[in-house]
């Protein structure tokens, strides 16, 4: 049995979300105000992002190549969705790793906001995804 197209698009893009749903609530039990701890939190999100942001394009290539419009728009909204996510993200994160490295008291629980944000976001995007995956997947 040959794997299709819009299969491999499918696990292409759910990857990286599922990698987060897992890696994610590790940091609900850390201080978010520790320097080392923050730095950590913003590469790990950073690097979410890309690669969410590639597989995203990488499973809107293969849906488009396989023919299938709307599933490839659905999945390239979400992808732009995503790269528009990550600038607001790393511009609310980097000063407040910033104040974490320099010391200063108080980037904690805004870190934790800005952490949940995005264990909530990853969240609604799987839950919206995971009904269409059949119709997705549909020869």
């Amino acid at each position: 049995m040959a794997l299709g197209l819009p299969v491999l698009a499918i696990i292409v893009f759910l990857a990286p979300m599922m990698y987060l749903l897992l890696a994610a609530p590790a940091f609900l039990l850390v201080d978010l105000g520790t320097p080392q701890v923050a730095y950590i939190l913003r590469s790990v999100l950073a690097g979410y992002y890309l690669v969410l942001v590639g597989a995203g394009l990488v499973a809107t290539a293969l849906m488009t190549l396989d023919g299938r419009v709307w599933p490839s728009l659905g999945i390239g909204l979400v992808t732009v969705f995503d790269l528009a996510l990550r600038r607001w993200m790393l511009r609310r994160i980097g000063p407040l790793v910033d104040r974490a490295q320099e010391g200063l008291r108080g980037s904690g629980p805004p870190l934790r906001r800005l952490h949940w944000m995005a264990m909530a976001t990853n969240a609604v995007q799987l839950a919206l995804f995971a009904p269409l995956i059949p119709t997705f997947a549909a020869a």
